[in-house]
């Protein structure tokens, strides 16, 4: 996009000036050349200037309006880009984390729907839907026998998973793309607490962005609300008198309140059974392997 200005505005202002030299040139040619007296010459120039330019603010408006218009359909176009890349990011997230089938899409929605209810606008919770989705993706660098471990974890253990933190970071650090920047966001401050206990950086207050507090209650959430292999799901009262209990100190009061506001539709995202968009990439994927497989088995 930035090749396009640099290339396409220099053009457009070397075309409207030479333009604007030839006009004015065949204009002042002809009207001397007409034979007219000086008052009728007088009298055209001025209505020449004045046409010259109406006829280019309308050529500058359609102009504008045409770039304009192929800014927007290039920015969409490179948004789709972003989201197919996280798409696929969070794919290779579920499929390392035997505890995340459908954790990252249900995440992504609940940071939507808290996002819309402290007055984001629907581009902005869509996009913030996306980035959440990977706001564990530095757990593909955890080894296996702890991202996946039945039972409850070691202190050595959770040490260890912490560093996903760190290592989603350096994952998605210096992009120049919103999306990648806010998921980047996401990552290394959706585990700091409100109260300035969390981790890595043990910001407090509003030094977490307003994305990061937003993750880490729909996180907690999320993570209460469900069966693990070493838990039973929590039912949704005991889930939210646990988040009330942690607001002020874990959470930001004002998300708590927000989450508290539309709880309901939290419970219609844990209903809907829509898959995931990575997740029909899986299904794809396999369906890809088996074809393929089956050919071989008959070449062979």
């Amino acid at each position: 996009m930035k090749e396009t200005k640099r290339t396409f505005a220099p053009k457009l202002a070397a075309l409207y000036l030479g333009g604007s030299v030839a006009f004015a040139f065949v204009a002042d040619y002809s009207l001397t050349h007409a034979g007219l007296s000086a008052q009728h010459v007088d009298d055209l120039q001025v209505y020449f200037m004045i046409g010259f330019i109406i006829v280019s603010a309308l050529l500058i408006y359609v102009i504008a309006g045409l770039y304009g218009k192929r800014l927007v359909k290039m920015h969409e176009e490179r948004m789709k880009s972003n989201m197919a890349i996280a798409h696929r990011l969070a794919l290779a997230i579920e499929l390392r984390d035997d505890h995340a089938s459908g954790h990252n899409h249900r995440l992504g929605r609940y940071c939507q729907i808290l996002g819309r209810e402290m007055g984001m606008e629907d581009e902005e919770a869509e996009q913030l839907y996306h980035a959440a989705a990977l706001h564990d993706v530095g757990k593909i660098g955890v080894p296996d026998e702890i991202l996946n471990k039945p039972g409850p974890l070691t202190e050595p253990e959770i040490e260890i998973i912490r560093r996903h933190v760190e290592l989603g970071s350096a994952l998605l650090a210096n992009s120049d793309d919103v999306l990648m920047q806010l998921a980047h966001r996401i990552v290394l401050t959706h585990h700091e607490n409100w109260d300035g206990t969390g981790y890595p950086n043990g910001l407090i207050g509003d030094q977490i962005p307003l994305e990061g507090r937003i993750v880490a209650v729909a996180d907690v959430y999320d993570a209460l609300h469900s069966a693990r292999p070493y838990k039973a799901a929590w039912p949704l009262g005991k889930v939210c008198e646990e988040i009330q209990r942690l607001s002020g100190s874990k959470f930001d009061p004002r998300v708590v309140e927000a989450f508290l506001n539309c709880r309901e539709a939290f419970v219609e995202v844990d209903q809907d059974e829509t898959p995931a968009p990575w997740l029909s990439m899986q299904s794809h994927m396999s369906a890809a392997a088996t074809a393929e497989a089956g050919q071989k088995r008959r070449a062979s």
